[in-house]
């Protein structure tokens, strides 16, 4: 849907462009399209591979969570299928949505107990730093972060 929105608008804008300016030259070197392109490509290859891991990261903690509580507990597998996984400055980060703070702690425990390994097995190459708890101030909606080192 992003990506739709943003190849709407850049339609929209050149349009304006051409009707404002109908006698403009347009110069097109290959190498600005060759560097357009790589950029384009470069960030859908890590917008989907974010996608693809975060679904094996959510599937992952579910049953990490089922295989290691004694009672099934159905927020927290709720909260970690909800799990999104982004690129912010260079570096990888998971948010998990657990909305209220004991839940947060919860999370918080299974993911530096039992989840930091299989992290490591699905981005080799990268430390992670331990689970924090982030709430929203005015409202009580906690998120548990995990960043790369």
């Amino acid at each position: 849907m992003k990506t739709f929105l943003i190849i709407l608008f850049l339609v929209i804008c050149i349009s304006f462009w051409a009707f404002l300016y109908p006698n403009a030259k347009i110069t097109l070197k290959a190498t600005s399209i060759k560097k357009t392109s790589y950029f384009i490509y470069r960030k859908l290859q890590i917008w989907g591979n974010n996608r693809i891991q975060e679904r094996r990261i959510a599937k992952s903690l579910v049953e990490y969570d089922q295989l290691f509580s004694y009672a099934p507990n159905y927020d927290l597998e709720k909260a970690f299928s909800k799990t999104k996984a982004f690129n912010h400055k260079g570096k990888k980060l998971i948010i998990i949505p657990t909305r209220t703070q004991a839940l947060s702690k919860l999370a918080k425990e299974q993911l530096d107990n039992l989840s930091l390994p299989m992290l490591n097995e699905y981005y080799p190459n990268v430390h992670w730093n331990l689970a924090e708890l982030k709430k929203f101030p005015y409202i009580n909606y906690f998120l548990v972060i995990v960043t790369e080192k």
